[in-house]
């Protein structure tokens, strides 16, 4: 593995296999590593990437916030992640390629080659992630955790959280766990954790009172247009359902 700075951003990235350049944007929503390409469910089944690199240069990297890679606070659009693509064919000297995403990489590769036709040669969108049941699911998810942070203000009027925030402050997540309340972590199962409920709750008081006021957010950044201008305009492209 090799790492690069790339807008000032830690980029880990791994180049295998031999002839056309293939940048992939992996798989694996918020934890879009390297290794997912080999690991994560139908790609380790069909062994994807080791075919891949029979007859392609395979680059695949850490999306940044992701991994090995590094990351800044700041919003951040499907364009951010787009552009470390860029960076890093910028980094190995290679001015055109073909694209593959899987999972969450298919929006990135869709929005890499709308905004970088003249560096793509084709794309490839391999099980996106979207459609009406994945917005609905993931709206519920955001409620649910808004609906958590509620939970936590409503039962901590005497600051019965204090214990929670001190042990958090020193270092002591085991410590912050196991001062959650019964009650706060009884509410909390009943929403649905499938991981420790206290843990979670823990996570939730070192966010912050930001927390209570948590709404889903729209995509920052047009995407009406994209994949019809991605198939009629600009690179050949093939999506395959997962």
């Amino acid at each position: 593995m090799e790492s690069t700075t790339i807008d000032g951003i830690a980029t880990r990235y791994e180049v295998t296999g031999c002839g056309p350049a293939l940048l992939m944007f992996s798989p694996g929503g918020f934890n879009a590593r390297l290794e997912n390409w080999g690991t994560h469910g139908i790609y380790r089944r069909t062994e994807m990437l080791a075919r891949l690199q029979e007859r392609y240069t395979c680059i695949t990297f850490d999306k940044r916030e992701s991994g090995e890679s590094g990351g800044r606070l700041e919003r951040v659009t499907w364009r951010h992640y787009a552009d470390q693509g860029r960076g890093l064919l910028d980094h190995l000297g290679i001015e055109r390629a073909h694209l593959m995403g899987g999972c969450v990489g298919c929006s990135i590769a869709a929005v890499f080659a709308v905004a970088y036709p003249e560096r793509t040669g084709g794309v490839v969108l391999y099980s996106p992630a979207g459609g009406a049941q994945y917005r609905l699911k993931q709206h519920a998810r955001f409620a649910r955790h808004a609906s958590s942070g509620r939970l936590f203000a409503e039962h901590d009027p005497q600051n019965r959280m204090d214990d929670v925030r001190t042990a958090l402050a020193v270092g002591d997540p085991a410590g912050a766990a196991a001062a959650v309340p019964q009650d706060v972590a009884d509410g909390f199962v009943a929403r649905g954790s499938a991981r420790s409920c206290r843990e979670r709750i823990a996570e939730y008081v070192a966010a912050g009172p930001d927390l209570v006021a948590v709404q889903p957010m729209p995509v920052q950044g047009t995407w009406d247009g994209v994949i019809e201008r991605l198939i009629h305009d600009l690179a050949p492209s093939l999506a395959l359902p997962g």
